[in-house]
C-alpha cells in the first residue's frame, strides 16, 4: 500500500470526510483491521482565508508548496489537497515536489462522463465558481458549466465560510442551495458539481432536483484507489 500525504485543514470538516472515506475504502478492499497509511498536514484555514480574501495567492501557493514538500520528505508517495479552492495554485504545488499531486477535477470529470451528463451547475466558493481551474477541466472534456448569478455567488460564498466550515448549516442556507439547483435545472443542467469539499453534508441528495457530484467523495475515493495501486 502506498503512503498518502493529505494537505488538510481547509477546513478540518472536509479533512475529516477525506480521512473517513479513504479509510473506509482501504478497509473494504483489504479487510480485517486494515487502515490507510496516511500523513496529514493540517493547515490553519483562518490564515488561508485571509490571504485569499486579500488576493495573496502567491502566499497561498507558498504555504501549500511548503506543506507538500514536508509530506514528500516524510515519505508520502503522492499528495492530495483536501480543498477545491486551493487548486487555483495546483500547478505551483505540483511543480514543487517529485511525487504526484492528484487533481480534484480528474475524478470529477470522469464521474460526470460516466453518468452521461453534458451540462452541469457548479457550486463552490467564489474563487471556484468564478475561476477557471475547475471549469476549464470540465469544459475541455465537452461538459458545459453553469454558475449562479452574481448575487447568489456572494450568498453561497458567505455560507461556505460562515456555516459549512464550522459544520453548522441553517435551514435558510439549505433552501438557498435547493433554489439554486432548481434554477440550474431550468437552465438546462443535467447535474450539479459540489465544487467545495464542505458542501456534501450541506446538500441532501433527496432534496436535489438533479444528480449531485461531490468532489470531496470522488477525490477521496480516487486517493484510496491510488493507495491500493501498489
Amino acid at each position: 500500500m502506498k503512503k498518502i500525504g493529505l494537505i488538510g485543514g481547509m477546513s478540518w470538516e472536509s479533512t475529516a470526510i477525506y480521512y473517513r472515506i479513504i479509510n473506509e475504502r482501504v478497509a473494504a478492499a483489504l479487510g480485517g483491521s486494515s487502515s490507510a497509511d496516511m500523513i496529514i498536514r493540517s493547515l490553519d484555514l483562518a490564515e488561508i482565508e485571509w490571504l485569499q480574501d486579500n488576493d495573496r495567492w502567491d502566499a497561498v501557493a507558498y504555504i501549500l508548496t511548503e506543506a507538500a514538500r514536508e509530506l514528500e520528505s516524510a515519505g508520502a508517495d503522492f499528495i492530495v489537497m483536501a480543498s477545491n479552492t486551493v487548486h487555483k495554485v495546483y500547478d505551483e504545488v505540483a511543480a514543487s515536489v517529485n511525487v504526484p499531486v492528484l487533481h480534484i477535477a480528474e475524478p470529477t470529470v470522469e464521474a460526470v462522463q460516466r453518468a452521461g451528463v453534458r451540462s452541469v451547475g457548479l457550486l463552490g466558493t467564489r474563487y471556484t465558481m468564478e475561476g477557471d481551474f475547475l471549469k476549464e477541466k470540465l469544459e475541455s472534456a465537452g461538459i458545459s458549466v453553469i454558475v449562479p448569478e452574481p448575487e447568489k455567488v456572494d450568498l453561497i460564498h458567505k455560507a461556505i465560510f460562515t456555516e459549512a466550515v464550522v459544520g453548522n448549516v441553517s435551514d435558510k442556507t439549505k433552501t438557498l442551495f435547493i433554489n439554486v439547483i432548481d434554477e440550474f435545472a431550468r437552465q438546462g443542467a443535467q447535474g450539479v458539481i459540489l465544487g467545495c469539499t464542505e458542501l456534501g453534508p450541506m446538500i441532501d441528495s433527496d432534496y436535489s432536483s438533479l444528480p449531485l457530484f461531490d468532489t470531496a467523495v470522488l477525490h477521496a475515493e480516487r486517493a484510496a484507489e491510488e493507495m491500493l495501486n501498489s
